[in-house]
């Protein structure tokens, strides 16, 4: 009885993904321009993390998101295997020579975010109590480029982190 149920309930999400997949495909047919990709992408993520949510609630019998140690361990898994949470928004513009990646981190200075850089991959983390809640980041972002990790520069003004990290030739 409690498989067939905890079956159902799997069928259901599974379904209602595959309905969010597809609106979102229908959506970025539409409109091709990138900023419209980028929100649509970030719009199903958010969906899809909160139906996982909403599901692991279903079946354990409390609310996931009061606990702050599963959603950095979810975060974590999903980094690990490629799919990164969407906190903190990232976008990253490629011109001829750089990326620069505009990060949204409210909150942080300086002190509390640190930045490593490889040829094909960004590392952030850090780390801030804001008004009692505990807010970490710990993200890996691979590059759509190689560039240079010694010549990078980062500014953090206002909760916003700007990186630019010069391509290699």
């Amino acid at each position: 009885m409690v498989f067939k149920w905890l079956r159902d309930v799997v069928e259901e999400e599974r379904l209602r993904l595959k309905n969010q997949v597809e609106k979102a495909l229908k959506r970025i047919s539409e409109d091709t321009r990138v900023e419209t990709i980028r929100e649509t992408i970030r719009d199903v993520w958010g969906e899809v993390r909160d139906d996982y949510l909403d599901t692991l609630e279903k079946i354990l019998g409390y609310d996931p998101k009061s606990d702050i140690y599963l959603l950095q361990d979810f975060n974590q898994l999903l980094n690990q295997i490629g799919l990164n949470p969407p906190y903190p928004r990232i976008d990253i513009l490629d011109d001829e020579n750089k990326l620069s990646m505009i990060i949204d981190v409210p909150g942080f200075s300086k002190e509390n975010i640190e930045l490593e850089c490889a040829p094909n991959k960004i590392v952030i983390r850090g780390k801030v109590d804001i008004e009692g809640n505990q807010r970490e980041i710990d993200k890996i972002i691979n590059l759509p480029r190689r560039v240079v990790p010694g010549e990078a520069v980062a500014k953090l003004k206002n909760g916003i982190l700007i990186v630019k990290l010069p391509l290699s030739k």
